[in-house]
């Protein structure tokens, strides 16, 4: 029969049960999986950063089309003022084109007709001069004459002589007084022609002005464009130079300025389609339409705004969406930040 020890047995007596113990943060463990982690997302933004995507950043624009004349020409009338709002075919100022004077014989003409009319007057007082020092002259022999004459005269009585002479002397009186009539009739032309001359030169440069106003007329610059006048660089009478901007038209359609480093050249192209993060966080979609390496090149419409590093290449981006349009212009001025990827 199998034998039972029941005194072999450990005894136990229950006590009661007390609160566990709580652990301890281990702080040095938590830095440390702070700072590997914070390294691990670091490494990552690198890495997606370099060689999963590209970032640029870029500047909200709006349309700006800046007005040049092909010639140097006058402002003749300004039509509109600054701040004001324009449309496609309104007047915006009238202008005539300045005549280059080596070219235009009309203008040429204008101008030597001036000249021609002062040298003509010039010579008519030397002419008046010469007849009056003549007419003086004359006066002298006929007061000597004269003079003989009466000397003479009381000489008739015992010779008979002296009548011949005196008749020789009075035929010659009155030569010089044919003479001095001639010369004051010739003083009076000359005075008269003074007196008509400007005269007949205005309305000779009145008509040559009349030809040249026909061949360069005045001419009215239509607004190529909807927008707001901006700036007006020019007023009424005031002469534009070639190549100078007349005037500013700020359109309300906005684009983008993505500043492309040198090194990223080729990683955006014409047609990509680029992500748009707004400073508020709002994103978008715009599209690469143009491309520019050399800055000089730029077309007027993006001079003015464009602040782009020489050592930059400047893309022009558009909005994909058109319900987008009106989050970009209230954004006009902001900086964005721009990203395509590098895979697809």
């Amino acid at each position: 029969m199998r034998r039972i020890n029941f005194g072999n047995r450990e005894k136990y007596i229950a006590e009661v049960e007390g609160p566990k113990p709580q652990k301890r943060i281990n702080w040095d463990r938590v830095v440390y999986l702070f700072i590997f982690f914070g390294l691990v997302l670091s490494l990552a933004y690198y890495f997606l950063g370099r060689y999963v995507y590209v970032n640029i950043r870029g500047n909200v624009a709006k349309g700006n089309y800046i007005v040049f004349l092909p010639n140097d020409s006058w402002i003749r009338d300004v039509k509109i003022q600054e701040k004001e709002d324009v449309e496609i075919g309104d007047t915006l100022f009238v202008f005539r084109r300045e005549i280059d004077d080596s070219d235009n014989s009309l203008f040429n003409s204008i101008q030597s007709a001036s000249a021609s009319s002062q040298r003509a007057i010039l010579d008519a007082r030397k002419n008046i001069l010469v007849n009056e020092e003549r007419i003086r002259q004359n006066l002298e022999l006929i007061s000597l004459y004269q003079s003989k004459i009466e000397q003479l005269e009381l000489m008739v009585i015992l010779d008979a002589n002296s009548a011949i002479r005196i008749d020789e002397y009075k035929l010659e009186i009155a030569k010089l007084e044919s003479q001095i009539e001639v010369w004051k009739e010739e003083i009076r032309f000359w005075r008269n022609y003074i007196a008509q001359a400007p005269k007949v030169t205005e309305d000779y440069q009145t008509i040559l002005s009349q030809r040249l106003s026909n061949i360069n007329p005045l001419q009215a610059f239509l607004s190529p464009v909807n927008g707001r006048i901006d700036r007006i660089n020019y007023r009424v009478n005031q002469l534009v130079y070639k190549g100078q901007p007349v005037l500013d038209i700020l359109q309300e359609e906005a684009y983008i300025l993505g500043y492309i480093p040198e090194d990223e050249f080729g990683t955006i192209l014409e047609g990509d389609i680029i992500k748009v993060k707004f400073p508020d966080k709002f994103e978008s979609e715009g599209i690469v339409d143009k491309i520019y390496a050399n800055q000089e090149n730029l077309p007027p419409q993006y001079q003015r705004n464009n602040i782009t590093p020489t050592e930059y290449y400047l893309a022009i981006i558009h909005p994909v969406n058109p319900d987008d349009e009106t989050k970009w212009v209230e954004n006009y001025n902001n900086s964005v930040k721009l990203s395509k990827s590098r895979i697809f």
